[in-house]
């Protein structure tokens, strides 16, 4: 993924030829980076590769394609090992309202209905832990995996019978339906910055990208309408949309990363416990880069 131009004989640097390439969905969080993009926090070293799902997104960064990646930490563990072996370098959390399920006509008619769902493992294994708790047979019903934006369509236009979305973006179509909470309550959610074995050895792009990320964050905090606005200009948020994303706050103004390494390796070896996964959390995760 890296070319190397030359190694520099007086001072021992390494020069790379090519930028690093971080792979993004369109999720909120990610539209960090291209808030830093914009802002010139990222300048031509950086190249932002944006893909429709975290699923696309880090499947191409495990089979090589992308020399970082912003993930969720469920994803991230859920294709370790089928490729390129990452190394996770920043650990985020942030809390979002319950998901919920949308019906028409409630759930005694969703037997035999279309279902959108996030493109994403983690919510379409959420979405079947729902309808298992609810009794409905997974062989009755058909579910289309669409990203948020496009299962409201989805859902106005009459093209699927029900959705599952967290609640801010399911709230404003309640009037069309009826909603069904997801019982797990608020959901905190855990997503990374990983980087390539090769691409790992550039620490100081990778702290640049650290610098940047919170750089944005300060921005969305402190100044949230001229983040979304930007994020508007730029075509990444529809003005109908633009309110939903507006709504998802953070759960704290700092991040996991700041917890004590002990702390973040407790995260992740939690992770692995719950998805019933085994690796050395040592291969896995790295504070050198946000020390």
């Amino acid at each position: 993924m890296v070319t190397l131009l030359l190694t520099g004989i007086l001072t021992g640097c390494i020069i790379y030829r090519e930028p690093v390439t971080i792979g993004i969905d369109d999720h909120e969080n990610a539209m960090l980076f291209i808030v830093a993009k914009e802002l010139g926090y990222l300048d031509d070293k950086f190249k932002i590769i944006e893909f429709e799902s975290k699923g696309d997104s880090v499947e191409a960064f495990y089979l090589g394609r992308l020399d970082v990646v912003y993930s969720t930490l469920f994803d991230s563990l859920y294709f370790y090992g089928k490729g390129d072996r990452g190394k996770i370098f920043l650990l985020t959390s942030h809390t979002l309202k319950r998901k919920g399920l949308l019906v028409r006509q409630g759930l005694s008619t969703l037997e035999g209905s279309k279902i959108a769902v996030e493109v994403s493992a983690n919510e379409y294994l959420e979405l079947v832990s729902f309808i298992r708790e609810e009794g409905i047979s997974l062989d009755k019903l058909e579910i289309f995996f669409l990203p948020e934006e496009e299962g409201h369509s989805a859902f106005l236009n009459g093209e699927v019978d029900a959705i599952y979305y967290y609640d801010e973006y399911t709230d404003r179509l309640m009037e069309r339906g009826e909603i069904y909470r997801n019982s797990r309550g608020l959901k905190k959610i855990k997503e990374v910055l990983i980087a390539s074995e090769e691409s790992f050895k550039r620490k100081r792009e990778l702290k640049s990208i650290v610098d940047a990320w919170y750089a944005a964050l300060a921005i969305k905090l402190q100044e949230p309408e001229k983040f979304h606005s930007i994020l508007e200009d730029l075509g990444h948020h529809k003005s109908e949309y633009a309110g939903l994303y507006r709504k998802m706050y953070y759960f704290h103004s700092d991040n996991m990363s700041m917890l004590g390494e002990r702390e973040i390796e407790n995260i992740i070896k939690k992770e692995l416990e719950d998805m019933e996964l085994k690796a050395d959390i040592k291969e896995l995760y790295s504070g050198e880069i946000i020390q």
